[in-house]
Protein backbone atom coordinates (compact mmCIF):
# COMPACT_ATOMS: atom_id res chain seq x y z
CA UNK A 1 0.00 0.00 0.00
CA UNK A 2 3.01 2.19 -0.48
CA UNK A 3 2.28 5.50 -2.30
CA UNK A 4 -1.15 6.27 -1.72
CA UNK A 5 -1.35 9.75 -0.45
CA UNK A 6 -3.23 10.23 2.69
CA UNK A 7 -4.43 13.35 5.02
CA UNK A 8 -3.50 14.30 8.30
CA UNK A 9 -5.56 16.84 9.49
CA UNK A 10 -7.93 16.61 12.29
CA UNK A 11 -11.49 15.04 11.76
CA UNK A 12 -14.22 16.06 12.85
CA UNK A 13 -17.68 15.03 12.73
CA UNK A 14 -20.64 17.56 13.36
CA UNK A 15 -24.43 17.00 12.77
CA UNK A 16 -23.96 16.36 9.02
CA UNK A 17 -26.31 19.04 6.60
CA UNK A 18 -25.93 18.34 2.87
CA UNK A 19 -22.22 16.79 3.27
CA UNK A 20 -21.79 13.74 0.92
CA UNK A 21 -19.58 10.51 2.07
CA UNK A 22 -20.79 8.62 -0.83
CA UNK A 23 -21.14 11.00 -3.89
CA UNK A 24 -22.96 9.51 -7.22
CA UNK A 25 -20.11 7.14 -9.25
CA UNK A 26 -19.66 8.36 -12.60
CA UNK A 27 -17.52 5.02 -13.46
CA UNK A 28 -20.28 2.98 -11.94
CA UNK A 29 -20.06 0.33 -9.63
CA UNK A 30 -17.01 -1.51 -8.69
CA UNK A 31 -16.75 -5.18 -8.19
CA UNK A 32 -13.90 -6.26 -5.13
CA UNK A 33 -12.94 -9.74 -5.15
CA UNK A 34 -11.20 -11.60 -3.14
CA UNK A 35 -11.80 -9.46 0.16
CA UNK A 36 -11.01 -10.23 4.20
CA UNK A 37 -13.58 -8.65 6.02
CA UNK A 38 -13.95 -8.15 9.84
CA UNK A 39 -17.45 -7.08 11.18
CA UNK A 40 -18.06 -5.39 14.71
CA UNK A 41 -21.13 -5.17 16.45
CA UNK A 42 -20.86 -2.46 19.27
CA UNK A 43 -23.47 -0.45 20.81
CA UNK A 44 -22.87 3.22 21.32
CA UNK A 45 -24.05 6.57 23.71
CA UNK A 46 -27.35 7.43 22.54
CA UNK A 47 -27.36 10.80 22.89
CA UNK A 48 -23.99 10.83 19.99
CA UNK A 49 -26.33 9.26 17.54
CA UNK A 50 -28.57 11.48 17.91
CA UNK A 51 -26.34 14.36 17.73
CA UNK A 52 -24.93 13.05 14.56
CA UNK A 53 -28.36 11.68 12.43
CA UNK A 54 -30.06 13.84 10.16
CA UNK A 55 -33.31 15.29 11.11
CA UNK A 56 -36.02 12.32 10.49
CA UNK A 57 -33.87 9.50 11.31
CA UNK A 58 -33.99 7.52 14.27
CA UNK A 59 -31.78 4.80 15.47
CA UNK A 60 -33.16 1.69 16.88
CA UNK A 61 -34.29 1.02 20.75
CA UNK A 62 -30.61 -0.53 21.58
CA UNK A 63 -28.80 2.20 20.24
CA UNK A 64 -26.46 -0.18 18.12
CA UNK A 65 -24.23 -0.11 14.87
CA UNK A 66 -20.81 -1.08 13.99
CA UNK A 67 -17.39 -0.97 12.59
CA UNK A 68 -16.73 -2.75 9.71
CA UNK A 69 -13.15 -3.14 8.11
CA UNK A 70 -12.09 -4.79 4.74
CA UNK A 71 -8.80 -5.47 2.66
CA UNK A 72 -9.17 -6.52 -1.11
CA UNK A 73 -5.75 -7.63 -2.57
CA UNK A 74 -6.56 -6.55 -5.51
CA UNK A 75 -8.28 -3.37 -6.21
CA UNK A 76 -8.44 0.08 -8.13
CA UNK A 77 -6.15 -0.09 -10.59
CA UNK A 78 -4.65 -3.38 -9.57
CA UNK A 79 -3.72 -2.10 -6.13
CA UNK A 80 -4.64 -3.26 -2.47
CA UNK A 81 -7.21 -2.07 -1.58
CA UNK A 82 -8.73 -0.73 2.11
CA UNK A 83 -11.59 0.68 3.22
CA UNK A 84 -13.54 1.01 6.89
CA UNK A 85 -17.08 1.78 7.75
CA UNK A 86 -18.70 3.25 10.59
CA UNK A 87 -22.28 2.89 10.89
CA UNK A 88 -25.79 3.27 13.22
CA UNK A 89 -28.72 0.93 13.14
CA UNK A 90 -31.74 2.44 11.75
CA UNK A 91 -35.55 2.01 13.28
CA UNK A 92 -36.27 0.79 9.58
CA UNK A 93 -39.84 1.66 10.77
CA UNK A 94 -39.89 5.61 10.18
CA UNK A 95 -40.17 7.73 6.99
CA UNK A 96 -40.30 5.89 3.51
CA UNK A 97 -36.60 4.54 3.78
CA UNK A 98 -35.33 0.47 3.76
CA UNK A 99 -31.66 1.06 4.84
CA UNK A 100 -31.24 -0.23 7.66
CA UNK A 101 -28.00 1.60 8.42
CA UNK A 102 -26.68 5.27 8.88
CA UNK A 103 -22.81 5.31 7.52
CA UNK A 104 -21.49 7.85 9.68
CA UNK A 105 -18.11 8.07 8.51
CA UNK A 106 -16.46 6.31 5.78
CA UNK A 107 -12.19 5.50 5.06
CA UNK A 108 -10.72 4.25 2.16
CA UNK A 109 -7.36 4.05 1.21
CA UNK A 110 -8.29 5.41 -2.08
CA UNK A 111 -10.63 7.17 -3.75
CA UNK A 112 -12.73 6.23 -7.36
CA UNK A 113 -14.50 9.33 -8.79
CA UNK A 114 -16.02 12.55 -7.29
CA UNK A 115 -15.75 10.77 -3.95
CA UNK A 116 -14.37 13.69 -2.08
CA UNK A 117 -16.05 13.44 1.56
CA UNK A 118 -14.20 9.78 1.54
CA UNK A 119 -11.53 10.29 4.52
CA UNK A 120 -8.22 8.66 3.31
CA UNK A 121 -7.23 6.23 5.48
CA UNK A 122 -5.28 2.61 6.07
CA UNK A 123 -6.83 -0.64 7.50
CA UNK A 124 -4.23 -3.12 7.78
CA UNK A 125 -4.69 -6.56 9.12
CA UNK A 126 -2.37 -8.80 10.79
CA UNK A 127 -2.35 -12.72 11.62
CA UNK A 128 -0.99 -14.93 14.23
CA UNK A 129 -1.42 -17.58 16.62
CA UNK A 130 -3.32 -15.25 19.07
CA UNK A 131 -5.85 -14.51 16.28
CA UNK A 132 -6.13 -11.49 13.96
CA UNK A 133 -6.01 -7.72 14.45
CA UNK A 134 -7.19 -4.86 12.33
CA UNK A 135 -5.67 -1.44 12.36
CA UNK A 136 -7.25 1.82 11.14
CA UNK A 137 -5.05 4.71 10.38
CA UNK A 138 -4.44 8.02 8.70
CA UNK A 139 -0.63 8.18 8.30
CA UNK A 140 1.12 6.48 11.11
CA UNK A 141 -1.98 7.84 13.57
CA UNK A 142 -4.11 5.27 14.89
CA UNK A 143 -7.71 5.80 15.02
CA UNK A 144 -9.57 2.57 15.77
CA UNK A 145 -7.54 -0.76 16.37
CA UNK A 146 -9.64 -3.87 16.94
CA UNK A 147 -8.90 -7.84 17.94
CA UNK A 148 -10.26 -11.23 17.51
CA UNK A 149 -9.15 -14.55 19.08
CA UNK A 150 -9.77 -17.14 16.87
CA UNK A 151 -13.17 -17.98 14.75
CA UNK A 152 -15.50 -21.20 14.29
CA UNK A 153 -15.82 -23.07 11.53
CA UNK A 154 -17.44 -20.61 8.49
CA UNK A 155 -20.04 -20.98 6.50
CA UNK A 156 -21.20 -19.64 2.86
CA UNK A 157 -23.50 -16.53 2.74
CA UNK A 158 -24.60 -13.79 0.83
CA UNK A 159 -26.99 -10.52 1.22
CA UNK A 160 -27.33 -6.88 0.11
CA UNK A 161 -26.47 -4.02 3.27
CA UNK A 162 -28.26 -0.92 2.47
CA UNK A 163 -26.81 2.46 3.63
CA UNK A 164 -28.16 5.74 4.30
CA UNK A 165 -25.64 8.59 3.56
CA UNK A 166 -25.14 11.80 5.03
CA UNK A 167 -26.64 13.76 2.20
CA UNK A 168 -29.89 12.06 3.50
CA UNK A 169 -32.97 13.34 1.61
CA UNK A 170 -35.76 11.15 2.39
CA UNK A 171 -34.52 8.66 -0.59
CA UNK A 172 -30.68 8.59 -1.31
CA UNK A 173 -29.10 5.58 -0.29
CA UNK A 174 -26.11 3.23 -0.92
CA UNK A 175 -26.64 -0.70 -1.73
CA UNK A 176 -23.93 -3.16 -1.33
CA UNK A 177 -24.49 -6.39 -2.39
CA UNK A 178 -21.95 -9.38 -1.11
CA UNK A 179 -21.15 -13.20 -0.43
CA UNK A 180 -18.84 -14.30 1.72
CA UNK A 181 -17.34 -17.08 3.45
CA UNK A 182 -18.31 -15.81 7.57
CA UNK A 183 -17.52 -17.13 11.06
CA UNK A 184 -18.20 -15.92 14.58
CA UNK A 185 -15.17 -14.54 15.72
CA UNK A 186 -14.68 -14.83 19.46
CA UNK A 187 -13.41 -12.29 22.15
CA UNK A 188 -13.97 -9.26 20.21
CA UNK A 189 -12.16 -6.15 21.35
CA UNK A 190 -12.13 -2.64 19.92
CA UNK A 191 -10.60 0.61 20.65
CA UNK A 192 -11.14 3.70 19.50
CA UNK A 193 -8.08 5.35 19.83
CA UNK A 194 -8.00 9.04 17.88
CA UNK A 195 -9.32 11.87 20.48
CA UNK A 196 -11.33 13.33 17.08
CA UNK A 197 -13.16 10.06 16.97
CA UNK A 198 -13.57 9.73 20.47
CA UNK A 199 -17.48 10.10 20.52
CA UNK A 200 -17.93 7.34 18.20
CA UNK A 201 -16.04 4.93 20.99
CA UNK A 202 -18.67 1.88 21.84
CA UNK A 203 -19.70 1.10 24.69
CA UNK A 204 -19.30 -2.50 24.40
CA UNK A 205 -18.75 -5.06 21.65
CA UNK A 206 -21.68 -7.62 21.09
CA UNK A 207 -19.84 -9.80 18.96
CA UNK A 208 -17.44 -9.55 15.49
CA UNK A 209 -17.47 -11.79 12.10
CA UNK A 210 -15.06 -13.15 10.10
CA UNK A 211 -15.35 -12.96 6.32
CA UNK A 212 -13.17 -14.66 3.67
CA UNK A 213 -13.34 -14.67 0.04
CA UNK A 214 -15.81 -11.98 0.01
CA UNK A 215 -16.79 -10.26 -3.44
CA UNK A 216 -18.79 -7.18 -2.84
CA UNK A 217 -20.06 -4.23 -5.39
CA UNK A 218 -19.57 -0.34 -4.14
CA UNK A 219 -20.81 2.57 -5.94
CA UNK A 220 -24.31 1.26 -6.55
CA UNK A 221 -26.35 4.90 -5.26
CA UNK A 222 -30.38 4.65 -5.19
CA UNK A 223 -31.43 8.42 -5.04
CA UNK A 224 -32.58 11.18 -7.08
CA UNK A 225 -31.09 11.74 -10.24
Amino acid sequence: MKGIQQSSEVIHLPRPVKSSFWPKWKEGPLLLRHVTMLTFSVTFLPEVISRMLPDGLRSNDEATGGFEFLLARRGPMSAPFSAATIWFDLETSCGDHVASRYAVARFASSTIGDQSEVIIAQTRFCEDELGMSVDLSIQERSIVHATVRGWCDDYAAAGTTTYLTPDFDGSNSLVVPWSANLADADMPTLEVRDPAFAALAPTSVLGATLGTEVALTLGIAIGPS
